[in-house]
């Protein structure tokens, strides 16, 4: 399917994940649009057996899918936006004309894990099955104060505390700063 035919859900995902690693990753100088754009772009090679990501140079892939092919510069990707265009112009061409399942979304998930690989060891996409199981299986071993917090005017603070975790029930509020602890 094209750029026009791709769902609302798809483009949610990426728009999603990449707007949040922009608002509440704690170590913003880390982040570098151009590593995690590669690292995507090769990530996609996960989704099927006839893609090929081949490195020409430092900012630039040859992608193969199938008998077609083209070639990515990467060299002017200076923001998780123009990230984001360059991993959706990827995909487009990758799902373009196939005569397989393989949709741009599933080309957008493979690109995420490759795109947070780059950030730390931490950060992972979880998706579908995946989340069901991260749910069941961590369900109750995870140790917190309860609550989704970012870096905001230069102080950790409260994104959202969660109302029956221990935040929520020690009263604390969006955009409290976490001075110590």
């Amino acid at each position: 399917p094209g750029a026009e035919e791709q769902s609302s859900e798809s483009k949610d995902l990426l728009e999603k994940a990449l707007n949040r690693v922009d608002s509440t990753y704690l170590h913003p100088e880390v982040i570098d649009p151009v590593s995690m754009t590669r690292d995507g772009i090769q990530a996609m090679e996960h989704a099927a057996s006839d893609l090929l990501v081949l490195e020409q140079s430092d900012s630039r892939l040859l992608v193969r899918s199938g008998v077609r092919e083209r070639t990515v510069n990467i060299d002017g990707v200076d923001s998780l936006d123009s990230a984001e265009r360059t991993i959706r112009e990827v995909a487009d061409f990758i799902a373009r004309d196939r005569v397989d399942e393989l949709s741009a979304e599933d080309l957008h998930v493979q690109a995420l894990k490759g795109m947070l690989r780059t950030i730390d060891r931490h950060s992972r996409l979880i998706v579908g099955g995946s989340l069901d199981e991260f749910n069941t299986r961590f369900k109750g071993t995870l140790v917190g104060i309860g609550a989704r917090i970012g870096r905001r005017q230069g102080k950790l603070r409260v994104i959202e505390p969660f109302k029956e975790a221990p935040a929520g029930k020690a009263g604390l509020l969006p955009g409290d700063a976490i001075t110590h602890i």
